[in-house]
């Protein structure tokens, strides 16, 4: 099913450039409020369109159902980010080169415009094999990248604050924030002994 989806892009023009492709050194440097971090990603896919001159950055998604990139990266009506993956994908790419060392994507089409940000959906559902593109302005990618620099600035301030709006716990009862912990570390009411019981049958049920 994806293979009729391809033979259509191509078709558009379309040719896959490099796929898997991490910048060079330990990152990518963000500057945030003067003092950079590093970005470090992997991305999936990179195409050309040499009939519109123009790029497309892919990440391939699998699953159940695919949801496109605009309702999985914004949300709310007044379309807050929430996900920043393929916004900051543009930040990596001056760092991608190809096997003579040259730049990849040259430095003229970084800019917003340039590039195209999007999924190659491949859900459980074969029929509904897609690409999936994302419409955003040089507006929005502008604001994804202050939304970055913020979420940024709030862990160098150490700000982490729960809102049960976004996180909550389901219906089963299991705690949303159980991923951070290990079981030394819960707060279940049990005494030192009975912990140590229960991680050492944890680890005979997973001899």
């Amino acid at each position: 099913a994806f293979a009729g989806k391809q033979a259509e892009w191509a078709a558009q023009g379309w040719k896959i450039v490099a796929v898997e492709c991490t910048p060079e050194g330990d990152g990518v440097p963000f500057d945030v409020d003067g003092t950079p971090i590093l970005l470090r990603g992997r991305i999936d896919r990179i195409d050309h369109n040499p009939i519109t001159g123009e790029w497309a950055v892919l990440d391939y998604k699998t699953g159940s159902s695919v949801k496109p990139p605009e309702t999985t990266h914004r949300k709310g009506e007044d379309y807050q980010w929430v996900d920043l993956q393929l916004p900051l994908y543009r930040q990596l790419l001056p760092r991608i080169v190809d096997e003579q060392g040259q730049r990849l994507v040259s430095s003229e089409v970084v800019g917003p415009g340039g590039i195209r940000f999007g999924y190659v959906s491949l859900p459980q559902n074969a029929k509904e094999s897609d690409f999936l593109l994302a419409d955003w302005t040089k507006e929005d990618l502008a604001s994804a990248e202050a939304a970055a620099r913020n979420a940024v600035r709030r862990l160098r301030q150490g700000r982490f604050e729960f809102d049960p709006a976004v996180t909550k716990a389901t219906r089963t009862g299991w705690d949303a924030l159980q991923p951070l912990l290990t079981v030394g570390w819960q707060a279940t009411g049990e005494d030192e002994g009975a912990a140590s019981a229960h991680e050492s049958s944890e680890e005979e049920g997973k001899d």
